[in-house]
């Protein structure tokens, strides 16, 4: 009985150790070197880069990719697994390369990479195949996809057989991505990759692939196609994977990788090259990678806080930049500078109303830094309200108003509730619309009123000749009009 409840005792704290323990991919790519070549084989150098979160990972779950298993399938014979191969990795590298200048390291900020290389020779056929590395679980703390606790990674690459292209080597990514992005500092990075025959390279975000989970978390082999992608969390999709006031993108042509993040988190995310020769796409590498967005602390910040009066074209700015020796101030209309200046804390009188784009410059012998804020100046700005109107009969009171001119940039709102450029007017009384443009809030008012207006005039008047100084009377009031007519 002893040894039963012992048994019982280590196999649940196994699976428990299972499940938590291999928390630690990072990402990885797949890429090979065809190296040589004879009238019925090719051979290849595969290699496999595995990146591991050595700051939040296990060491048991990183000891435990000590060696990778690398899948061969033929996909002249429907997918199906011809060899294995599983090496060690050589010494792993610590990633500590930073994308930000001026900016203080983040410590224990940590990412090993791991890799493998593998020979093997892939006899002719049509098809091509496919090689496959399968790893398991991801980062807990996940922001973009479901369930990452029990979401692994398929990193794989396809050689294409000689209905395609007989000899070839794959397209590989020049520089790793830095080990964590500054939340609110704009990531620039050279994403491009070499091809070692030439061919033409064309760049694009790709849905990321899962493979294994948390009770298979080392497949071997790794399971056979057809792939399976991560659940997006919402409102992430391959179109958002980051979100961010500039979202992720990467240039077709180029490989410029772009985001501003806005939120302190990690995510995964997928990165394609796609090799074109003769104008016909042969092959394509895949990088599966999760970018840590981090609070970072530049070495000197720019800031400034702008007294925008009311409805005034004189600006007074305080400047709350942090550690710098020198400023210059920019003014801008567009891409037109007007002024600048190289006082602290400026008063600026702007040439008239509109958005304007004011810069602030701080530097110091090594640093230097920038920030942007627009300024709405509505110094001369006025709004029109609709004209007066007098209603005769009661049951007309439901009717659109004229449309009130707006500047660019300005918001119209109504005493009823209506924020359009027009309003639906529905009772009698005096009305008041509202322009707010910037800081800046003027008002016009009109009135809608019903008055009773009798016009007692028979149907026909005969007047003699001496009688054409006849007067006609009616009600008079200054916001009625009318308008005589004859027959004559």
């Amino acid at each position: 009985m002893t040894t039963y409840l012992r048994a019982i005792t280590i196999v649940l704290f196994s699976c428990i150790c299972l499940n938590v323990k291999a928390t630690h991919v990072v990402g990885g790519d797949l890429y090979y070197d065809l190296i040589h070549k004879t009238d019925s084989s090719n051979f290849y150098h595969i290699t496999l880069k595995l990146y591991l979160d050595c700051e939040n990972g296990l060491p048991s779950a990183i000891a435990e990719d000590s060696s990778a298993v690398l899948g061969i399938f033929d996909c002249d014979k429907d997918t199906t697994l011809i060899k294995k191969f599983e090496h060690a990795h050589h010494p792993p590298t610590l990633i500590s390369a930073l994308n930000y200048k001026c900016v203080k390291p983040i410590p224990n900020a940590c990412v090993s990479e791991n890799i493998y290389e593998y020979e093997l020779e892939l006899m002719h056929n049509k098809s091509g195949y496919y090689l496959s590395f399968q790893r398991c679980c991801r980062n807990r703390i996940l922001n973009n996809i479901v369930d990452p606790l029990s979401t692994g990674a398929n990193y794989h690459i396809f050689i294409p057989g000689t209905d395609v292209e007989k000899h070839n080597s794959s397209a590989r990514f020049k520089e790793l991505p830095p080990n964590y992005l500054c939340n609110d500092l704009r990531l620039d990075f050279d994403h491009s990759a070499f091809d070692p025959d030439g061919d033409s390279l064309v760049y694009s975000l790709f849905h990321p692939y899962t493979g294994g989970n948390r009770f298979y978390p080392r497949p071997n082999p790794p399971a056979e196609p057809p792939l399976e992608n991560v659940f997006w969390r919402s409102p992430y999709d391959v179109n958002n994977m980051m979100g961010g006031k500039e979202k992720l993108k990467i240039d077709p042509q180029t490989g410029r990788l772009t985001v501003l993040p806005d939120q302190v988190g990690q995510y995964v995310v997928g990165i394609k090259v796609q090799e074109f020769r003769n104008g016909k796409l042969i092959g394509e590498t895949l990088r599966d990678y999760q970018f840590y967005v981090r609070k970072c602390e530049k070495e000197i910040t720019a800031d400034f806080e702008a007294a925008v009066n009311t409805c005034s074209d004189t600006v007074r700015f305080f400047n709350i930049s942090r550690n710098a020796n020198d400023y210059e101030w920019i003014f801008k209309n567009e891409d037109i500078t007007l002024d600048t200046s190289l006082q602290n804390a400026p008063t600026y009188i702007f040439p008239g109303d509109g958005e304007f784009n004011v810069y602030l410059v701080a530097k110091d012998d090594k640093c230097v830094d920038t920030v942007m804020y627009p300024i709405v100046i509505g110094s001369n700005i006025k709004v029109d309200a609709p004209k007066d109107t007098v209603i005769c009969d009661l049951e007309s009171i439901n009717f659109q108003t004229q449309k009130v001119i707006k500047p660019k940039g300005g918001k119209i709102f109504w005493s009823n509730g209506f924020d359009k450029e027009y309003t639906i007017i529905k009772d009698t009384g005096t009305f008041w619309v509202g322009l707010n443009y910037g800081k800046c809030t003027v008002y016009d008012t009109f009135f809608v009123r019903y008055e009773n207006i009798p016009i007692q005039l028979s149907e026909m008047m005969l007047l003699c000749p001496n009688e054409v100084d006849t007067t006609l009377r009616v009600k008079n009031l200054d916001y009625i009009h009318y308008q005589w007519m004859d027959n004559s």
